[in-house]
């Protein structure tokens, strides 16, 4: 077995899946546990990656519904005129 190097990333820079038996067994035992570190990091990596991804279209979906409530409410509010507010603020200030 000798400790020759091999390509970890892809062309895309993620780790590649695809490690021949050769490759992994030329690693040497020495760089063995710095590589698995590595596998292991890259992978939750990629699910805190996709995690993320999930929580921004829950936000989003969470974001259109306090929209679509505010405008349910806006169309069943009355609306006041300008004259009635200024009642409003002169009964307020009394």
């Amino acid at each position: 077995m000798s400790d020759q190097s091999i390509e970890v990333f892809d062309k895309f820079g993620k780790i590649r899946a695809d490690f021949s038996d050769e490759e992994l067994e030329s690693i040497g035992p020495e760089r063995h546990d710095r590589f698995i570190a590595l596998v292991n990091a890259a992978h939750a990596c990629t699910a805190a990656e996709n995690d993320a991804a999930l929580a921004t279209k829950a936000i989003e979906a969470a974001a259109r519904a306090v929209q679509a409530a505010r405008a349910q409410l806006e169309r069943v509010r009355p609306r006041l005129t300008h004259a009635e507010l200024v009642k409003q603020y002169i009964a307020s200030n009394r």
